[in-house]
């Protein structure tokens, strides 16, 4: 699932288009169904935004104020075609803000389910340092690790409806000065993060919305979308996979 980790260059031009990003679309708070604000600000550019109102989940054709959609940068379309292997771009970019002064920044457990064609892949550029889980489905042996500032993160194929969250972010910093930092992780490397400080996160996540753009009410009856076919994935097998992206990993500088 973490297939590659861009280098610091390439991270700071990242980060320097998101600020030009939000100068046209300015990140917001949405609501979990239920009505509860989420711990995380969002954004998007392209054809779509995604949003949540606290009813349900969907796709607009604006941003939430009405105003319209900015581009997604032509950067980060290149990124979504060297890593998906894909000649359709994304029509959607959504870009996450996990704001530093907020302690309780995180998203909880989800699947991408939102999207007209759940056989598309989601590819995440993170920026910054998170704790990041993973797990099958709901009950199922859970997998963490911390994602590292350039990390890569395709889901795809049997990877694609995995749950995962963020459980929060991590001041790699303040851990080495206290001397309780653990040692990175192969294949990561410990890249100082883009951001000020180093105490929050952005994720850029592109993806292939579809169109009709239908919202999604969780549960949902009769919500208009494809299901892919159940692949059989054993917690060895999804090793496995694991282990075999480790060895085709390549940091990019």
């Amino acid at each position: 699932m973490v297939v590659d980790q861009l280098g610091p260059s390439v991270q700071a031009r990242l980060v320097a288009q998101v600020r030009e990003h939000w100068r046209h679309a300015p990140p917001a708070r949405p609501h979990a169904v239920g009505g509860r604000a989420m711990h995380v600000k969002v954004s998007s550019a392209g054809r779509l935004a995604w949003w949540g109102d606290g009813k349900a989940y969907r796709y607009l054709r604006r941003q939430p104020g009405g105003a319209p959609l900015p581009p997604i940068p032509e950067f980060w379309v290149e990124l979504w075609h060297r890593y998906t292997e894909r000649d359709e771009p994304p029509d959607t970019a959504l870009v996450n803000w996990y704001p530093a002064d907020d302690p309780a920044a995180s998203i909880g457990f989800h699947a991408d389910r939102t999207e007209h064609d759940l056989t598309l892949p989601i590819l995440t550029l993170n920026l910054g340092r998170a704790r990041w889980a993973v797990r099958r489905q709901e009950g199922a042996p859970v997998s963490r690790c911390t994602l590292e500032p350039g990390a890569v993160v395709l889901l795809d194929g049997p990877t694609r409806l995995l749950e995962h969250s963020i459980e929060r972010l991590v001041d790699y910093e303040d851990q080495l000065e206290l001397g309780t930092a653990p040692p990175p992780a192969h294949p990561f490397v410990p890249y100082p993060s883009p951001l000020p400080n180093g105490r929050s996160r952005i994720s850029i996540t592109l993806r292939i919305a579809g169109d009709p753009a239908q919202a999604l009410r969780v549960p949902g009856p009769g919500a208009r979308i494809t299901s892919p076919a159940e692949v059989p994935l054993s917690w060895d097998a999804l090793e496995s996979l694991s282990a075999e992206v480790a060895r085709r990993f390549r940091p990019r500088s």
